[in-house]
């Protein structure tokens, strides 16, 4: 017996062939983006796809999250639909890259499609809207999560259990013109920016389509790096009392001597966890 999701994919998937997969992409997510303004969207969604078992719960930086599955930054970059992919049943979705000033990333195309694998080769290069946009965007999300009125939450405690428990990351970058040596400046501005929106932060530094980024993976400039981001996350749970988890992307790519001396430096700092890993050069 076929799925529903299969029978949508299969129905969906001429669609989606007959334009390049950027292109594609950009429809889908405009889509969906759409249709969240209808009312009955999310619960729809949340009756057809979302599937509950207490043997997923996860804790996961003390908080409670349904699955451990969760989808990665670079799909959801500029947090249009993330509402929608909670929905599908997502236990967490990282949203991201941003960046501080808007940027387009890299010329198109940039985003390939390997039929025989089933699979893309993703080369945006950190396009964004921006801090700004994004934490106009998010300021919805508080609104709607966090309502003021607690009889609202105490007549409809079972929907925002569910919301409660949806985690949001926000994957941070620098901008492609900002030289190596500012770069905390950058991951500082968007931290600052977003801090009150995000679940937990992922410190992007190892994404081989912005020019040099990776170089920050080196152990002095990872430590100059670190020391400024966490000791400003810091500042920041201080003011505003929370813990905001930060979490590392690393290369594929370091060979044992840099992963050795990324792993040192990592424990130097209060850093919660890591993410492996981001794009590959190596294609073998």
């Amino acid at each position: 017996m076929i799925s529903p999701t299969d029978f949508i994919y299969n129905q969906l998937r001429p669609l989606f062939f007959s334009d390049d997969a950027e292109t594609s992409h950009e429809k889908m997510v405009s889509t969906v983006e759409i249709l969240l303004k209808f009312p009955g969207l999310i619960p729809f969604l949340s009756w057809q796809f979302r599937e509950e078992s207490t043997l997923l719960h996860t804790n996961l930086f003390g908080k409670r999250v349904k699955n451990p599955i969760g989808l990665a930054a670079g799909f959801d970059k500029d947090g249009r639909i993330f509402r929608a992919l909670f929905a599908l049943g997502f236990g967490f979705v990282e949203i991201g890259t941003v960046t501080p000033l808007p940027q387009s990333g890299n010329s198109r195309p940039r985003i390939f499609r390997l039929l025989e694998d089933r699979a893309l080769v993703n080369r945006l290069g950190f396009n964004s809207l921006g801090m700004e946009r994004m934490g106009r965007k998010l300021e919805h999300r508080n609104k709607e999560y966090f309502p003021e009125n607690i009889e609202k939450i105490n007549k409809f405690p079972e929907h925002y259990e569910k919301i409660l428990s949806n985690m949001l990351g926000i994957n941070i970058g620098k901008n492609r013109d900002t030289f190596l040596e500012k770069a905390r400046e950058d991951y500082i501005s968007v931290l600052s920016s977003l801090h009150e929106f995000a679940d937990y932060f992922t410190i992007n530094i190892s994404s081989p389509n912005t020019e040099g980024l990776i170089r920050l993976q080196e152990k002095h400039m990872l430590q100059n790096l670190l020391e400024s981001v966490c000791s400003w996350r810091e500042k920041l749970d201080q003011k505003y009392p929370r813990e905001t988890p930060l979490i590392l992307k690393i290369s594929p790519d370091l060979d044992d001597n840099d992963l050795q001396n990324f792993i040192g430096v990592i424990k130097e700092f209060p850093i919660q966890g890591v993410i492996a890993t981001n794009t590959t050069l190596n294609r073998k």
